[in-house]
């Protein structure tokens, strides 16, 4: 494994994004670029070859492409397969190290789940996968809708690129630490997926009490103490996420979206939608509509 990593304060250029579609069966040209890219699998299996490397990337995947070496599709993807791409430039202080070479030290801080490393740098693995790309999605919209809207300063997109990396980086912290993170508590991560399993259902904080052996006032207040919000807060968050999700990547209407993340009272999440978004989900929709379809 290889990390990309340079410091949160480097230059970040963005250079272009989209999303590519396969319209039929289709494998990547071979090409060498100048510039960086990430690819972030949503349907299907796209197939990439680096050098000797062969990655195969699925839905949740993401995979970087290092300037100055060849790349290109070892095998044919089917037709609807898709990804998002994002091609960026690091004009200082750009490492490229090896496993051997790198071997983050992750501090767990106490009554917190989360890992925190070196937030001084921005650190960028060679792939990862099955990554929670929720964040991601909204972030490479909100990146298409910049990069196709006349703007004051294309320094926007340079910014939001930015986050997206930091969010990368976020996602692959939490991902190594995974296993620390159950040793250390294993009753929050049992906790955490009860709630994200049952996150579209009919909610209830006394069924879930009931189904993990808990006292539900306790299950609450141990909760609060662990992730610094009520259970209620959480799963709110957890729908909103989705709810955002569905808005980008299909046709379905907002009303179908608010019952399939969990919402029973459409009125209520579009108020909890603007509260949090500062617009509603139909205008949501509408400012980040800008897809780029083309080759990555």
């Amino acid at each position: 494994m290889e990390y990309l990593i340079f410091p949160c304060e480097s230059t970040v250029n963005f250079l272009s994004a989209g999303k590519f579609v396969s319209s039929s069966q289709w494998t990547h040209m071979k090409r060498t670029i100048d510039s960086i890219e990430v690819l972030i699998g949503v349907k299907g299996n796209i197939y990439i070859q680096e050098g000797d490397s062969k990655f195969t990337v699925k839905p949740g995947d993401i995979l970087l492409l290092y300037p100055g070496r060849s790349h290109f599709g070892y095998e044919y993807s089917n037709t609807g397969d898709s990804f998002y791409w994002l091609h960026f430039v690091i004009h200082e202080d750009l490492e490229i190290l090896s496993q051997t070479d790198f071997n983050p030290t992750i501090t767990i801080l106490k009554n917190n789940p989360f890992a925190r490393i070196n937030d001084d740098k921005i650190i960028l693995p060679k792939f990862l996968s099955d990554v929670n790309v929720d964040r991601l999605t909204v972030l490479i919209h909100q990146l298409l809708h910049v990069y196709k809207t006349p703007y004051y300063t294309k320094k926007m997109a340079d910014y939001i690129t930015a986050s997206l990396l930091i969010e990368i980086t976020n996602e692959y912290l939490l991902k190594i630490n995974k296993n620390s993170i159950k040793n250390l508590n294993s009753k929050l991560v049992l906790i955490l997926n009860w709630i994200k399993i049952n996150a579209g259902n009919d909610f209830k904080i006394e069924k879930m009490a009931r189904e993990l052996s808990y006292n539900k006032d306790y299950l609450a207040r141990y909760f609060k103490k662990n992730m610094g919000m009520s259970i209620k807060e959480y799963l709110l968050l957890l729908r909103l996420n989705s709810a955002k999700k569905f808005i980008f990547e299909t046709n379905m209407s907002i009303k179908e979206i608010a019952y399939k993340v969990g919402f029973n009272d459409y009125n209520y999440f579009i108020k909890v939608f603007k509260k949090q978004e500062g617009i509603t989900p139909a205008q949501f929709r509408n400012t980040y509509f800008n897809l780029h379809y083309n080759n990555s």
